[in-house]
This record gives C-alpha cells, sequence and structure tokens, in this order.
C-alpha cells in the first residue's frame, strides 16, 4: 500500500483496488458506498501521511470484516454492501423520479 500510495501516488481506492486484486483475502475495495453503509470512514483517502492513511484503511478493512457475519470472504463482504448503498439510492432516485440528478445535471 505504501508504494502504491507514497511513491507511485495512487489514490486510496485506486490502490486499494489493486490490492484487492492480487490479495483478495487481506485487502478489500475502499470505496464511498461502501463507508455510506458503515456510516463512517469518509475522507480517509484524503489523509497526507501513509501512517495515518494506513492506520484508517485497517480501521475500514475491519470494519467491513465484521458487518457481514453471514458472508465468508471478504471480497463479497464489500460486494454486499456496496450493494445495499447503490439499491438505496437508485430506490431514493426512482420514487423523486430521478428529480435530484436532473438538477445535478439539467
Amino acid at each position: 500500500m505504501r508504494i502504491l500510495t507514497a511513491d507511485w501516488k495512487f489514490r486510496l481506492p485506486m490502490a486499494s483496488a489493486i490490492l484487492t486484486v492480487l490479495y483478495p483475502e487481506a485487502f478489500t475495495v475502499y470505496d464511498v458506498r461502501v463507508c455510506d453503509e458503515l456510516g463512517k470512514h469518509y475522507g480517509i483517502q484524503d489523509r497526507s501521511k501513509f501512517d495515518g492513511l494506513w492506520a484508517d484503511y485497517c480501521v475500514y478493512l475491519q470494519d467491513v470484516r465484521d458487518r457481514e457475519p453471514s458472508v465468508l470472504k471478504l471480497r463479497d463482504k464489500d460486494r454486499v454492501l456496496w450493494a445495499r448503498s447503490f439499491e438505496k439510492q437508485l430506490r431514493e432516485d426512482i420514487s423523486t423520479l430521478f428529480s435530484k440528478d436532473q438538477a445535478r445535471h439539467g
């Protein structure tokens, strides 16, 4: 993680995605949708010093592991959390006939 974020200047979402592909049992993707479901961990990617970023990412990682006890694989846990967030947003968008989206883009 240090090489990807500090040396190569990847942001945390991309660095964690790369490491998740290489080591799916040890890493998970840092994603704001998962943060939505956890209700915390926003802004980790904005940490300027690696040690703080790493410490915060480890807490995020543990929260993902703990959140879905019925799902065994770490990568599947973050997929479940991501999907829940997406579903909530989609239901909200449908209920408002996508009016928020139109206001943002129109």
